[in-house]
This record gives C-alpha cells, sequence and structure tokens, in this order.
C-alpha cells in the first residue's frame, strides 16, 4: 500500500518502533526543557518513555501486520498532536500546559480512530471487490460454455 514503509512482518519495523519512540521522547523532553524551562527529574523520564513507547507500540504493531492505514493516521494524530501541543504551550498563561498535552492525546487518538476506520473501510472494500471479480469472471465462463 505506502511504499515508503517497511513490508509486512519486516524487521525493519523495530527501527522505525524506536525511531518513533524517540522521536515523541525528544518532543516530550523539549516542550519541558526549552518551552516550560522546568529541570528533568527521573518521574518525567520514566512516565514519558513509557507514554512514549505505547504511542510507538501502537502505531508500529498495526504496521507491523500490514495495517499501513492506521500506523499512517497514528502517525498524523501524533505529528498533529505535537504541533498544536507547541502552539498551546507558547502562550503560557497557566493552564496551557495541561491542555496542551490533552490536546497531543486527544489528536493521537483522534489519528488511531480514523486509521482503523479506514482499515476496515478499504478491508471491506478490497474483500467486495474480490467477490465482484469472481462473479464476473464465472459470468463469462458460463458464457463462454454456452
Amino acid at each position: 500500500m505506502a511504499a515508503f514503509l517497511p513490508a509486512r512482518r519486516s524487521k525493519w519495523w523495530i527501527a522505525v518502533f524506536a525511531v518513533f519512540a524517540a522521536v515523541v521522547f525528544g518532543f516530550f523532553l523539549f516542550v519541558r526543557t526549552v518551552m516550560q524551562g522546568q529541570p528533568v527529574n527521573m518521574q518525567f523520564i520514566v512516565a514519558n518513555t513509557v507514554l512514549s513507547l505505547i504511542l510507538a507500540f501502537v502505531a508500529c504493531i498495526f504496521g507491523y501486520f500490514n495495517a499501513h492505514l492506521v500506523f499512517i493516521f497514528t502517525a498524523a494524530g501524533v505529528i498533529a498532536g505535537m504541533v498544536l501541543m507547541l502552539i498551546t504551550i507558547s502562550k503560557n498563561t497557566g493552564w496551557e500546559d495541561l491542555i496542551g498535552f490533552i490536546l497531543f492525546l486527544e489528536f493521537s487518538v483522534f489519528g488511531f480512530v480514523a486509521g482503523i476506520l479506514l482499515q476496515v473501510i478499504h478491508f471491506i472494500y478490497t474483500v467486495t471487490r474480490g467477490r465482484r471479480k469472481s462473479r464476473e469472471e464465472k459470468g463469462k465462463e458460463k458464457d463462454n460454455n454456452t
């Protein structure tokens, strides 16, 4: 489906997983240190490492099993959430850090749900198209035999 993604059940998905998790963790680290000016402590590292690994695992496991639409839309949702989080946090008048994080999570979930829905629609379309083709071929065989 997507030529730029690794093949189904490829070992390259491990590299995609590592890069995805590192980018998300790096983003959280950037927001914490540069945007908010707060020190990094062990609780932050553990919590954001777990969150980054979960997001990367959910996206990449679907890609690994050839549900590329789920991976693409989850990644797009994460990127959109990052952008909105940066825009929201830059205003820094009080609640924006919490609102930015909630926006990030919302768009990550929206991307995942959109990917699931589109993958199901694609699957149904592929299955019904295959049945339609086989019926047409059977009809042509009957016409040729008579």
